[in-house]
């Protein structure tokens, strides 16, 4: 279930800093941090950066990523027909967003998508999420922003916590933290799990010949997660760390419930289940600040890999992969592995601000292994087979960066950034050397190469306004899917390319009111999709247009009291001769709420909202030549609430509702999310 959390609407570097935030950065684990926060007010100042901290997720009762980050101004999170909720910033897909774990790239190898369900929240101290242009440093591939998850580390002492959490359908939630300082050791250990029979639909929604209510078919999940951070000072000057973090569960993916038989706008139906995933990434990293030197070195190396059984069966009994002969199946383990290594060192020129340079190196693999079923064959005699599937495939992505922050003044700042990025992509294609029979295998090469730059500032319009502004071209290159998929790649893809205006001022109001404005015009250029109704393969499509704005308000007038409102407007334009107009399930207006009131006594009441207005999306058949039929998705109201009860601060017992109003609601056409959804829980601290 989603659980609508709005964090903090307001630019994370700005006008004021709060104790809270303070205190979470002395819990937070930065080795790894791509941007450090906190350093100076520069790259970040420019731009637009929100932050979620351990208390915001405590208090909303957030459990995993897109449940900690629904309510920010300019995502929009859609559950469709993957059953993984894709995260999208100001319009751009997941592909299209950078995700990292203390620096770990999260993004997948194969088509650099993410699934924020299955990463928890128990070891988060923090969250940055970068919208529009962000800092060089975080290299190719994050055209619509970036997300950046920094997770907690051990204080002096022993502390810890356990929980458990029981709900509707069957579903329950165990969680445990356990941390520690001492002397110039710290860690931070963390571990949950999480169980649902299946979601409940809203008690309105009208049963179809492909789903019969009550529960949803096929949505069972099942998520498992293991972490650990060590932290070593050997010296004032030197910090050295490791990061461990594994991953594992199950989940079923049910299918469109609309029949496409008599529905143009309905998917087909695929019985699909992730029968299996397992992942595992760490890191080792280091932090060099000598003392009284203007130079200072950061760097890390890590590995990620995920892998898992991915099934499409034959009928929804999920058991047979050859009862239907007209749709191909599947059987297919698959994997993907990224390792790299970062080297940044920093040069302090004084009172003339400060240069970083990033180097980078990373290799992104993937392997799938299996068997395919009901391909039709040529061969004599004609027929159905079976066929094993055996690939491989490598990207290397290297980059050379640099960022320069310069404070003109206590009121002025300005940053500039300059990016090149290599893409060598490797084709295992096996070459047949037949003058020298048994000979090694070739390996056969193409690369791709292109730069990305930043320039921005900030101007403080004396202590309570600030104005800001940036302008960025950043790139994207081809995932492995989208270059060597079976059936839609294409190697003659070119990068993808944007350019992002953005200007917005920060505005802290009398009465503890503060007020943000940011406004952004993004121009995407050979923007890769597939038009399926013309082809089966990727294409470069010529110019796509996001244009919004986003408004932030954040209340603590009352002492204990806090609210914040949040309005995100996007406007999008097809100009790829496509026949679209809008681009699909792009919300145009988002309005999102979040209250609590902490009484003396222990008692926290939490609500929150979110609404979501004219979004479209088009038929999947018909003419392909004349422009597709377009329908607009039912705008939809959420509203969820939670009791929170703490006691002498060790204790903490809460009971919750989603979806309140029981609203039969959908993200993407013919995929009904969760009605009403109630639970309860407890955690012990120590």
């Amino acid at each position: 279930m989603v659980i609508f959390l709005l964090p903090f609407c307001s630019a994370a570097e700005g006008l004021t800093e709060t104790s809270e935030a303070e205190s979470t950065d002395d819990q937070a684990y930065t080795l790894g941090e791509v941007v450090v926060t906190g350093k100076r007010d520069g790259v970040e100042s420019i731009g637009t950066v929100h932050r979620i901290t351990q208390e915001d997720i405590s208090i909303s009762g957030a459990r995993n990523l897109n449940e900690a980050i629904d309510l920010l101004p300019g995502v929009n999170v859609m559950v469709g027909g993957d059953a993984v909720p894709k995260i999208d910033i100001r319009g751009f897909r997941p592909r299209h967003n950078i995700l990292l774990l203390n620096g770990i790239p999260i993004n997948s190898t194969y088509d650099q998508q993410f699934n924020p369900s299955i990463i928890p929240v128990e070891n988060i101290a923090e969250i940055k999420m970068t919208s529009g242009p962000s800092s060089v440093l975080y290299g190719q591939g994050g055209l619509g922003g970036v997300i950046n998850i920094i997770t907690k580390k051990g204080t002096p002492g022993i502390d810890g916590m356990i929980g458990a959490e029981v709900g509707e359908s069957g579903s329950h939630s165990e969680k445990a933290h356990l941390s520690g300082q001492k002397d110039k050791w710290n860690f931070f250990s963390s571990a949950s799990y999480s169980y649902r029979d299946a979601y409940p639909l809203a008690d309105d929604f009208s049963d179809t010949s492909l789903e019969g209510g009550h529960y949803r078919d096929n949505s069972d999940k099942e998520s498992g997660a293991l972490f650990a951070n060590l932290g070593y000072d050997p010296t004032d000057q030197l910090s050295l760390g490791l990061t461990l973090n594994t991953l594992f569960g199950e989940y079923g993916i049910p299918t469109g419930v609309y029949d496409p038989a008599t529905d143009p706008f309905a998917s087909k139906p695929k019985y699909r289940r992730i029968e299996d995933y397992r992942g595992f990434s760490t890191q080792l990293a280091f932090d060099f600040y000598p003392d009284a030197s203007p130079f200072n070195m950061r760097g890390w190396v890590y590995y990620n890999q995920m892998g898992e059984e991915n099934n499409r069966y034959s009928d929804n009994g999920y058991d047979s992969f050859t009862n239907n002969l007209s749709i191909v199946t599947y059987d297919l383990d698959n994997t993907t592995t990224v390792t790299g290594i970062t080297l940044q060192p920093q040069y302090e020129f004084a009172d003339f601000g400060a240069l970083t340079v990033g180097l980078s190196a990373e290799r992104d693999t993937w392997d799938s292994r299996g068997t395919a079923w009901n391909h039709w064959s040529t061969n004599w005699p004609p027929g159905y087979e079976a066929a094993n599937v055996d690939d491989s495939k490598t990207v290397s992505v290297y980059a050379a960066k640099f960022e320069y922050e310069w404070t003109v003044s206590p009121t002025l700042g300005l940053t500039a950034g300059y990016a090149y990025h290599w893409q060598f992509r490797h084709d295992h294609d096996t070459y047949v050397d037949t003058e020298n029979p048994g000979s090694i295998l070739s390996l056969d090469e193409d690369s791709a190469d292109d730069f990305s730059y930043l320039v921005g500032g900030y101007y403080d319009v004396g202590t309570r306004v600030r104005l800001k502004a940036a302008y960025q071209r950043n790139i994207r290159f081809p995932s492995i899917r989208q270059l060597y998929d079976v059936d839609a790649g294409n190697p003659e893809l070119s990068t993808e390319r944007v350019y992002h205006y953005s200007a917005g001022v920060e505005w802290q109001l009398p009465a503890d009111i503060r007020l943000t404005v940011d406004g952004f015009h993004s121009i995407a250029k050979d923007f890769i999709e597939k038009d399926s109704r013309k082809s089966e393969k990727f294409e470069n499509f010529d110019e796509y247009l996001f244009t919004g704005a986003e408004v932030a308000v954040d209340i603590e007038t009352f002492k204990r009291f806090f609210l914040r409102l949040c309005y995100s407007y996007l406007e999008t334009e097809d100009n790829a001769n496509t026949g679209r107009d809008d681009l699909q399930y792009r919300p145009r207006h988002r309005v999102t709420l979040e209250g609590n009131y902490k009484f003396p006594w222990g008692l926290i009441p939490y609500v929150s909202m979110v609404y979501v207005t004219d979004q479209y999306y088009y038929e999947k058949g018909g003419n392909p030549w004349n422009p597709p039929a377009k329908a607009k998705l039912d705008d939809y109201l959420v509203i969820n609430f939670k009791l929170n009860y703490k006691i002498k601060k060790k204790v903490t017992l809460y009971v919750g509702a989603d979806n309140v109003l029981d609203a039969n609601y959908e993200q993407s056409y013919g995929y009904p999310l969760s009605g009403r959804f109630i639970y309860g829980g407890v955690e012990f601290h120590f």
